[in-house]
This record gives C-alpha cells, structure tokens and sequence, in this order.
C-alpha cells in the first residue's frame, strides 16, 4: 500500500469542501425561493412549460444529493460525478441563452440578480476543476491533524474569494441595469 501524502490528501479535501460548500449554497438558495427558481428555468426557455416545476425540484434534489454524497467518502466518487455533470448541463443551459442574446436571466446559482455572461461559463468551467480533482486523486484517511487543519483554512480562503467574485458579479449586473435605465 502507497504512504499516505498530506499534501494529496489536503488537495482531495479543499477540493471536496469547496464544490460541496457551493453546491450547498445554491441548494440552500433553491430550497428557500422555489418559486423563483421555477421562473428562472422557464426563463431559460429550454424546457416545455409542463416540466418547469418538475425540473425544478429535480435541480434542487441532485444539489442536496450531490452535497450528501460529496462529503461521505464511500459515495464522493459519485458525487464529484454528478456534480461535473450538473455543472456541464448548468453551462450549456448558460451558453445557449448567451447564443440568443438572452443575457438578462438569472444565473440561478444563488448569487441573485447577476444575470448571465460568458463569465459564467468560464466559472463553470473553473468550479469542474474541483470534483476532476475529487475523482482523479485518491480517497484518504486523514494523515495529520496539521493536514485536517490546513485543509479547513484552505477551503475557506478558497470560500471567501469564491464569494467575493460572486459579488463583484451581481454588482456588475447592478451598474450595467444602472447605466440602461
């Protein structure tokens, strides 16, 4: 059996908490504003009216459950799977919108407001890097307290810039409704 690196595993959890902690957030935001939520996949306009609801729900469900999963380590396997996936389809909804001009529809990330843009797509493609990581790198026992530790701090730095570039998004969204008013 291979040694166990702190710095693999470090890697594989910043990895694991971040992904989990934005699925988190945006399951959070969908749980609470359903209603809103459904308007923003009608808005989309990729669905029949009939399945707005239902896809809805759907979306929320496989947040929640690709969190659960995320952090039970017999199970991340398939959790940074389903969150790859979501996020590919979450691009691709993005893209075809950007493709017709439709730019004003929320994001439905949990940010509120941003609308969309190909910054969207960019980040999508960024927050894919993560569950990659989940998936290629090895599930570890936890080697070190000083690991488990550094791991935390690492993840919330990480946390705090994602938030940040979350927010200079919706006060983007803010200045450019602004300046057509």
């Amino acid at each position: 059996m291979e040694p166990i690196h702190s710095s693999t595993f470090m890697l594989s959890a910043i990895a694991t908490g971040l992904i989990a902690l934005i699925f988190a957030v945006t399951a959070h935001h969908k749980i609470f504003n359903m209603f809103e939520i459904q308007g923003i996949v009608r808005d989309y306009r990729l669905l029949p009216t009939i399945l707005v609801k239902p896809m809805a729900l759907m979306i929320t469900i496989a947040e929640i459950g690709t969190v659960i999963l995320l952090v039970i380590p017999s199970t991340r396997l398939i959790g940074a799977s389903i969150a790859i996936l979501m996020l590919a389809l979450y691009t691709l909804a993005i893209a075809i919108n950007l493709f017709k001009g439709r730019v004003t529809i929320d994001c439905g990330c949990g940010a509120g407001g941003q609308g969309i843009s190909w910054f969207h797509v960019v980040r999508n493609a960024i927050y894919s890097i993560f569950p990659l990581l989940i998936i290629t790198l090895p599930i570890q026992s936890v080697p070190s307290i000083n690991a488990a530790v550094t791991s935390l701090f690492c993840t919330a730095m990480l946390w705090l810039i994602v938030v940040f570039f979350e927010q200079l998004l919706k006060t983007k969204a803010h200045i450019i409704v602004s300046d057509s008013q």
